[in-house]
């Protein structure tokens, strides 16, 4: 394979929690020979006592002496300087945004974006030029299982204010599209189940040729949010289980709804109605409900056996 680009413009890569970025970055780094900088953003910081000798900006950050929108400024120019680096050596530069710290639980609303991505904004403002974006999306009820299970803590706090900044993400990168931006959606699921066709799509989008998928190298490419997958084999996984209490908030929620019908996925609702993943999704969910009636099944005829017999139940 040529490493060498067609084009050094760079590229952002944007997406929701748990939506399959680290993978999607992985595969794309190593089928164009890109180099990419994976999770940046400027997130929320407080440890003061972290090892951190080659960051002087970060200490002062942390003890607020630089504003989150201060060090946005700096954080760009670093940026900007990578990017020369990357295009001297004739490699491309993938910055992997970390969407969730500018759109989902931001530092401040001074780095809230106007468009749907705050990497793409910067460069609009900063450095007069309109780069593109790529944008992994994933069925919101697996993506929030995921990010419950993996960032217990993480904001926001329900799935519905979950599903409404999902939509606002993809609200701003569509209305962007309308005034020249360049932002290109796709399913995470394609890119399992067709890595080749989403290639394509993203070689067509950001000006590059395209190449065969490179699946070889994907669990040697190392980077912050690794999500696990590190197999050559793309498979879909299961859906993680969840309760009856989740379920009810879901089939409540417009905001679910309304990501569901744009994104083209089926709600929880829609996929036990037409009996799809139903072992995958509630039953799994009420799977921890079994134990506890074959626990009270064997208790029942264990007292009644023991009526039978004439013991004194206590």
């Amino acid at each position: 394979m040529n490493d060498k680009s067609v084009s050094t413009t760079p590229v952002v890569l944007g997406h929701a929690p748990c939506t399959g970025g680290s993978l999607v970055f992985r595969i794309v780094t190593a089928t164009f020979g890109w180099y990419g900088l994976s999770e940046i953003g400027v997130a929320k910081e407080t440890r003061t006592n972290r090892y951190n000798p080659w960051d002087p900006e970060y200490h002062l950050y942390v003890r607020n002496e630089l504003s989150p929108e201060q060090f946005g400024e700096v954080l760009f120019q670093r940026i900007i300087a990578c990017e020369k680096h990357v295009t001297d050596s004739g490699k491309r530069l993938l910055v992997r945004e970390h969407t969730h710290s500018f759109l989902f639980e931001p530092a401040d609303e001074s780095v809230v974006p106007e468009g749907g991505s705050w990497f793409v904004d910067m460069y609009r403002k900063r450095d007069n030029r309109d780069v593109p974006c790529i944008v992994s999306v994933r069925d919101p009820v697996d993506s929030w299982l995921s990010m419950r299970r993996a960032f217990e803590n993480l904001k926001p706090d329900t799935f519905d204010e979950y599903c409404r900044l999902y939509n606002e993400m993809l609200d701003k990168a569509e209305r962007a599209n309308e005034s020249g931006g360049k932002y290109l959606i796709f399913r995470y699921e394609d890119m399992l189940q067709d890595a080749q066709s989403v290639i394509d799509r993203i070689a067509d989008h950001t000006g590059e040729a395209r190449r065969q998928v490179d699946l070889s190298t994907v669990g040697k490419i190392t980077g912050s949010g690794n999500s696990g997958r590190l197999s050559e084999q793309l498979q879909t996984r299961s859906r993680r289980p969840f309760t009856l209490g989740f379920l009810n908030h879901s089939k409540s929620s417009a905001e679910y709804r309304k990501l569901c019908e744009r994104l083209n996925y089926e709600t929880i609702g829609d996929t036990m109605t037409t009996g799809r993943r139903i072992r995958s999704g509630i039953y799994s969910g009420l799977s921890v409900f079994s134990g506890v009636f074959s626990w009270l099944e064997s208790t029942a005829r264990g007292m009644k056996g023991m009526l039978k017999s004439g013991k004194n139940i206590q």
